[in-house]
């Protein structure tokens, strides 16, 4: 018989790789566009909901351009690599054993990334302000604040290191038994 917590476990996988797919079909809606951009006039306004205002920043200047597109290409890429690393540490984590050495790797691990991912978001909200300053016509979206993914990034780097702990512990008293 399973217990209440490898039940919520086992939704909470099927949550994260529904989530994992998701994220990867919304990267590519959003990734082909923006590239074939790069070489054609069209940008896919059809299938990009920002995608007028791209087309109007690459009309501004094509390098302001590119570095946007670079700026989102990355968050996507930082955002699907995410979901991918907590899709990892859930089929890892074991009950009879959760105290992994691979489970706080994953765990720190994913800190970082969500750090990345906040340092994106923060360059490119303060990048796009000052294009939308500069230029009026633009009147880009900005990206979400990355300053509570700093706090997350921060929050699961110590859980890391307490799980790190938690394994030290667990190989100490393995050893004087």
């Amino acid at each position: 018989m399973k217990t209440k917590t490898e039940t919520i476990l086992i939704y909470l996988k099927v949550v994260v790789l529904v989530t994992y797919i998701g994220a990867i079909i919304q990267g590519a809606a959003v990734m082909i566009p923006l590239i074939i951009g790069l070489f054609t006039d069209n940008i896919g306004v059809a299938y990009f909901q920002p995608g007028e205002k791209m087309s109007t920043l690459k009309e501004v200047s094509f390098t302001l351009y590119f570095f946007v597109t670079t700026l989102i290409i990355a968050k996507i890429i930082i955002g699907i690599n995410i979901w991918e690393r907590v899709r990892c540490i859930l089929d890892d984590v074991k009950m009879d054993n959760p105290f992994r050495t691979s489970v706080a790797s994953g765990i720190e691990q994913l800190s970082y990334s969500i750090l990345s991912f906040a340092i994106i978001n923060i360059a490119g909200d303060f990048y796009i302000e000052h294009l939308n300053k500069r230029h009026e016509v633009l009147n880009l979206d900005r990206f979400e604040s990355g300053f509570n993914l700093l706090m997350g990034a921060a929050i699961l780097y110590i859980i890391g290191q307490i799980f790190k702990r938690g394994i030290e512990i667990q190989q100490e008293n393995d050893l004087t038994v």
